[in-house]
């Protein structure tokens, strides 16, 4: 069940890959709304506020003495 206002799911995962708005709602509004979590999956008022900022170019120390979570494992 799509959210009100949500745009409808891709035929395929490919159609329309470079829209984001098509991007964000199949692989976080469907599947949201998937497992019934009506507040994730989506930046609207009310809602979660559940953001990630992703470079994928970028590095990381994810040694144990760079770990500033109060739980670490080393990754």
């Amino acid at each position: 069940m799509a959210a009100r206002g949500a745009p409808t799911p891709p035929s395929s995962p490919l159609q329309d890959a470079a829209d984001p708005a098509r991007l964000s709602a199949w692989m976080a509004a469907f599947p949201a709304d998937l497992v019934g979590l009506p507040a994730k999956g989506r930046l609207v008022e009310g809602a979660d506020a559940d953001v990630v900022a992703w470079r994928p170019d970028a590095s990381a120390d994810t040694t144990p003495s760079a770990c500033r979570h109060r739980h670490c494992a080393n990754v």
